[in-house]
């Protein structure tokens, strides 16, 4: 592997998010690597368990990852996105990928991750000028929403996002409560992807 291959396994590891899609990855190649998971987690103090999901994950074949295709391997990166959690604490399978021996189990997948052609545009910058918005009319959305001055939309919400959590803090200091999460505000602007990606052609 390339100094820049292994330093991008390296990332993979360093964080949740990077973990729990090398187990999905893993997940999708091997069904038994589930089954394990989910028993290790249940019980992470069990070595007998954790001595068997490593076993599974030590035996997935680099190679079926590394020749994937980027369809394939986007579900087990929109399920990683989707199982954070960071308004609360970790759930248990985050929990049981901090062990670290099960990280190391997982080097040889995020190695292959690193190295594989269908991942590559994953760390590429994002494409401005390949963005497309699809509508679902059938499902309620507000074709209203527009991209005109989208830039100072945003800097109307955030000034009011921020101006919302000062009085939050305010509050606070009288009143045992929490406060609310801020996430990006999908509802005033539409939502846009990248038409296609550098590994392929256009995606039918």
């Amino acid at each position: 592997m390339s100094a820049a291959e292994v330093s991008a396994a390296d990332e993979l590891l360093s964080g949740p998010r990077g973990r729990r899609l090398c187990l999905r990855v893993a997940t999708s190649v091997n069904g038994q690597v589930w089954t394990a998971m989910r028993y290790a987690a249940k019980q992470p103090a069990d070595d007998n368990l954790l001595s068997a999901l490593v076993r599974v994950l030590r035996d997935i074949d680099p190679t079926s990852i590394a020749t994937t295709d980027e369809k394939a391997l986007l579900l087990p990166l929109a399920e990683s996105v989707d199982a954070a959690r960071y308004w609360q604490e970790p759930d248990e399978e985050d929990r049981l990928l901090t062990n670290p021996t099960i990280v190391e189990a997982l080097r040889t997948i995020a190695q292959a991750l690193a190295s594989a052609p269908s991942a590559t545009w994953w760390s590429s910058p994002v494409a401005l000028t390949q963005q497309r918005h699809v509508t679902w009319l059938d499902e309620g959305y507000d074709v209203s929403l527009s991209l005109v001055d989208a830039a100072g939309k945003l800097e109307r919400w955030k000034a009011t996002t921020q101006l919302n959590e000062r009085k939050a803090r305010l509050r606070a200091l009288s009143v045992p409560i929490s406060g609310d999460w801020t996430s990006s505000p999908t509802w005033l602007l539409p939502t846009t992807t990248r038409e296609a990606y550098p590994a392929t052609a256009q995606w039918g």
